[in-house]
């Protein structure tokens, strides 16, 4: 990494996602009839933030994500791509996966998404209980916005292979906090393979 990118990387992790969010006392359980109000997150999928991203995971996280995008489409679950403000686009392999009417943009100044957004409300007007969480990073912002999904009533929903963190493909050392955390207080599949399994039952 040269010094430019390096430069980058450290701003991008200065301005935001750089430090992870507090456990909540508890999650929210989504009744069994209600299952089908999904929605997808994409968090942070942005270039200035996949720099401190292990590029070996880069290669591998996307095309998983893409086929998680690829099954919402399908399935008429709506898409929601939340970027960090002043950090550039969502990388281009994503939304070029998504058509344009089939994804809502939300632009948010801090770690948690639901913080000082629009994202509740567009979730509330369209019915949404439960919600996919995919990007970067798993001990900090998709945390932080994890956190605020419980607190507003959602349930949360991932796999390891479409959510990373700083710099290794295992997480680091935040992999097994938090796999527990996010197994503890939503539902944390396998792979990406078991999500998509679970937008195609829904329908």
């Amino acid at each position: 990494m040269n010094k430019s990118t390096l430069a980058s990387a450290v701003l991008a992790l200065s301005m935001g996602c750089g430090s992870a969010a507090v456990m909540p006392e508890q999650g929210n359980v989504i009744p069994e009839n209600e299952a089908k109000a999904n929605a997808v997150l994409v968090i942070d999928m942005q270039d200035s933030f996949l720099l401190s991203l292990n590029q070996d995971e880069r290669a591998e996280e996307i095309p998983y994500q893409i086929e998680v995008l690829n099954a919402a489409q399908r399935n008429n679950v709506p898409i929601f791509v939340v970027e960090y403000a002043g950090m550039g686009p969502t990388v281009d392999e994503l939304t070029g996966a998504i058509s344009a009417s089939d994804y809502n943009l939300v632009v948010k100044t801090e770690n948690n998404a639901f913080n000082n957004t629009s994202l509740d409300a567009l979730l509330k007007e369209r019915g949404i209980h439960s919600l996919i969480l995919m990007g970067v990073f798993a001990s900090a912002c998709v945390h932080a916005t994890a956190e605020g999904a419980l607190q507003n009533g959602y349930e949360i929903i991932t796999s390891t292979d479409v959510i990373a963190d700083f710099h290794s493909r295992l997480w680091g050392a935040h992999h097994t906090e938090s796999a527990e955390w996010y197994a503890k207080y939503g539902t944390l599949f396998e792979n990406h393979g078991q999500i998509v399994d679970y937008l195609d039952r829904q329908w």
